[in-house]
């Protein structure tokens, strides 16, 4: 009986707070451009903040031992290297290889959950515009 006493306490402060601790930081991910060419580079961005107060506050401890990875069409998986480029920032870039819709997420967000992710449009290469020049002739006048 005792221990049922002790239980039921422990696991309702656990799910109280669950979210407060889930809540401490928050991540994102930019692409830019987020519609692309085959073949071109795309600069990769994460940040994380830590929110204090309700207030977002750049840090690098919460992004710290993120990984970056993203999913091909065809569901391969590569992982992108990230450098950190300023408080709370990481930036690499990448190159899609085959046009479609690609997955860009979070591999490790914390306790198994599902992080931040997005989508990429990466559409075939655009043939270069094609300039006409024309050239007018003026008949000579004698």
């Amino acid at each position: 009986m005792r221990l049922g006493v002790l239980v039921v306490p422990a696991a309702l402060a656990a799910l109280v707070s669950a979210p407060f601790a889930s809540a401490a930081f928050e991540v994102r991910i930019n692409v830019n451009p987020s519609t692309v060419e085959v073949g071109k580079p795309v600069r990769i961005e994460l940040r994380s903040f830590s929110l204090n107060s309700g207030k977002h506050v750049l840090a690098d401890g919460p992004g710290q031992k993120l990984r970056v990875e993203v999913v091909s069409p065809a569901k391969r998986v590569v992982r992108v290297a990230l450098a950190h480029t300023a408080l709370g920032v990481w930036r690499g870039t990448y190159r899609f290889r085959s046009v479609g819709r690609w997955q860009v997420r979070i591999a490790n967000w914390p306790k198994g959950g599902q992080g931040p992710k997005l989508y990429v449009r990466v559409r075939p290469k655009q043939p270069p515009p094609t300039t006409t020049t024309t050239t007018t002739t003026t008949p000579a006048t004698p």
